[in-house]
């Protein structure tokens, strides 16, 4: 049963910087003339020789003003490219008994699913900051806890549960994810031909600092997304059904 589809809400922050940095001992105040010299006038890029310097002459018989100097380090960068990958499905199988097997990319077993979250940004570190379960059309989703042996067959309900945190009756998983963990993972064996999307769990040595359900993912590195699912009975074989989505809203952290 395909029961969970996945869709990511990004956002990306673009950051311009403009630094001043001062050289000598003495600082002077840095102004709108020692900027200007900096760049040329008629591009608007900085100048490069000797005469882009300015030069600060000492008064003669003043030591406190001798060395006063500044310069100005101006940056210029582009937003940084913000790339994350996330599992287009996670699945579920129920068989007659009742007995779950799932899916998935990292865990042989099938005990859980363990699907993964990827940081493929360039650089920097991204953070979920929130996890909604939403049900599907004409689905409801009920407490973990509930009685689901004795629900009414065919109940069109489900119970979801990601990285040990029992979803709500409204969908909320966490709200709000103020984490300062982080999870960092390196791969086994670079040399495997694997891309990150077809590793499975024993390709990467994974290291978290804390136990957070959602941590902040560190660059390059991959977040494992363990989920666990409840049923009621069924009449009939229920075959690649979209029984609700899972929303994760991510960021740069």
């Amino acid at each position: 049963m395909k029961s969970v589809s996945m869709k990511v809400m990004t956002g990306v922050l673009a950051v311009a910087m403009m630094m001043g940095m001062t050289t000598g001992v003495f600082a002077s105040e840095l102004t709108a003339g020692d900027i200007a010299d900096a760049y040329d006038d008629d591009s608007g890029s900085i100048q490069s020789g000797y005469e882009n310097y300015n030069v600060y002459e000492p008064t003669a018989g003043d030591p406190v003003t001798a060395g006063k100097a500044s310069s100005v380090v101006v940056v210029d960068a582009e937003a940084t490219t913000f790339k994350v990958t996330v599992p287009i499905a996670l699945h579920v199988h129920q068989d007659t008994e009742g007995v779950k097997t799932y899916a998935d990319a990292m865990n042989a077993e099938n005990a859980t699913g363990t699907a993964k979250i990827i940081n493929e940004c360039s650089m920097g570190q991204v953070k979920i900051t929130d996890v909604k379960v939403v049900a599907a059309e004409g689905y409801t989703i009920s407490a973990w806890d509930a009685d689901y042996n004795n629900m009414k067959v065919n109940s069109k309900t489900f119970g979801f549960k990601i990285n040990g945190v029992e979803t709500q009756t409204n969908g909320t998983v966490v709200t709000s994810n103020a984490v300062t963990d982080t999870i960092t993972t390196t791969v086994k064996n670079n040399e495997d031909s694997k891309t990150d999307l077809t590793r499975v769990y024993g390709d990467y040595n994974i290291t978290p600092s804390g136990d957070s359900a959602f941590p902040v993912i560190a660059h390059a590195s991959v977040l494992p997304i363990d989920y666990e699912a409840k049923l009621p009975a069924y009449s009939a074989a229920v075959t690649d059904t979209n029984v609700g989505a899972v929303v994760f809203t991510v960021d740069f952290n």
